[in-house]
This record gives C-alpha cells, sequence and structure tokens, in this order.
C-alpha cells in the first residue's frame, strides 16, 4: 500500500507547477498578423526595388548613351531658364489700324489700386502708371500721368489741355508672394487702352500678365513685372 503511495506521488504532476505553466504555442491570431506584417515588408522591399532599378536605367540611359545625353543636357537647362527667368503673355484684344506718332502728346491715368483676397496693395495704380509712362517716354517727350483720373471721360477734361493720346490702364490681378520659401510666383495681369485725342476712338488694347521667377532670394515683387512686356507693347504701335 505504501509503495503505491509512493509510485503515485512520482508519477503525479505537480499541482503548483502545473498552475504555473504557460503554453508558448502561438495563436491563430498572433500567426495572422505576423503573415501580414511579413507580406507588408516584402512588398516594400520589392517596391523600393523595382523603384531604384528604373531610376538606375534611366540614368545609365541618358548618361551613357551619347545619342540621349544632348536631350539630357536640354531638359537640364529648360528646367535652370524656366526657374530663373520670370514669363510674359499678351493678349491683344484690338489690333492697331496705324501706327502711333512719335513725339505726339500722351496722357496716361492712375488706374485704381489692386485688391487680391483682403490684401490692398496701396501703390499698385501708381507703379503701374509710371512703368507706363517710361515705355511711352521713349517716343515722346510729352508724356504725363493724371493722379485724379482713372478713365477716359475724366482724361478728356484735364485742365492740362487736349492730348494726342489717352491711356487707360487698367489693374485686373497683383499677387505679390514670398516667393523664396512658398515657391509660389508673383502674378500680375493689366490691361492698357489707347484712344485717340480728337476722336475719343479706341486704337489699340492689350492684355498682359507676367508670372515672376521661383528662382529668388527675395527682393521680387509685382512691379518688377511691368517694365519689360509694356516697354515690348508700346514700342509695337509705333
Amino acid at each position: 500500500m505504501n509503495r503505491r503511495k509512493a509510485h503515485l506521488a512520482l508519477t503525479s504532476p505537480d499541482p503548483i507547477q502545473t498552475k504555473n505553466t504557460v503554453s508558448t504555442k502561438p495563436g491563430a491570431l498572433t500567426c495572422f498578423f505576423n503573415a501580414v506584417r511579413w507580406s507588408f515588408q516584402m512588398a516594400t522591399m520589392s517596391f523600393s526595388r523595382l523603384h531604384s532599378s528604373i531610376c538606375n536605367l534611366i540614368a545609365s540611359r541618358l548618361l551613357g548613351d551619347k545619342t540621349l545625353m544632348p536631350i539630357a543636357a536640354l531638359i537640364f537647362i529648360a528646367a535652370l531658364v524656366s526657374a530663373c527667368s520670370a514669363t510674359y503673355k499678351q493678349n491683344v484684344l484690338l489690333e492697331p489700324s496705324t501706327k502711333l506718332v512719335k513725339g505726339k502728346s500722351v496722357l496716361i491715368a492712375t488706374p485704381a489700386d489692386r485688391w487680391y483676397g483682403k490684401i490692398e496693395y496701396a501703390g499698385s495704380g501708381r507703379m503701374t502708371a509710371l512703368a507706363t509712362q517710361a515705355a511711352f517716354a521713349r517716343f515722346s517727350n510729352n508724356v504725363s500721368i493724371s493722379a485724379d483720373c482713372k478713365d477716359l471721360a475724366c482724361l478728356k477734361k484735364s485742365a492740362s489741355g487736349p492730348f494726342d493720346y489717352y491711356v487707360i490702364p487698367e489693374i485686373l490681378h497683383w499677387e505679390d508672394r514670398a516667393t523664396e520659401w512658398s515657391r509660389l510666383p508673383d502674378k500680375i495681369e493689366v490691361k492698357i487702352m489707347v484712344y485717340d485725342g480728337g476722336t475719343g476712338k479706341e486704337l489699340a488694347s492689350t492684355l498682359i500678365s507676367g508670372e515672376s521667377k521661383l528662382g529668388t532670394f527675395g527682393g521680387d515683387h509685382p512691379q518688377d513685372l511691368l517694365p519689360e512686356p509694356l516697354n515690348n507693347y508700346v514700342e509695337s504701335l509705333y
């Protein structure tokens, strides 16, 4: 009897040891998440290798093939030029039937200052009038600005006397951006209308727009976009 009890004591599991034993076999949920994580890692590595292979292939083709090197150089130069120079567009609304006469008197209106959103660009009208005056001054010694007039009717009543040509600038868009950090260009859009001083007939009109260069360290403003397109347009009128 005692031998049987001793045999049972030796072969029976320890109740305390059985209670504290934890199974190390992973559950189904753990296996599922491990499989998902492994699949995602493999997909990421495959995509990264594919992207790297494509980039290396393009680079080797452009730089290794002598026939493609000029194309690569042209692409680089075009990107550099576009970032370092302003761009302009001109939309002619009324083609002049005859050229303006050099030396004849010109009176220029001062357009209203332009708003962009809640920002009023004070002095934008005055700067536009001055840039227009500078463009016409290349072809006449008698070019004046009327600070009080914004339209043709007002210019005709000017106390300074009749003029041969009346010019009405109108600012349609004026946007000043901190391009050096925002990478957003300054923008302008200005309408120029030229009238005969005697008859009041519209002789020519155009729409000028411009965007500043992106490669800038600051200091550029919308008014800096005015001289070049205005000079080119006024030159085409004479």
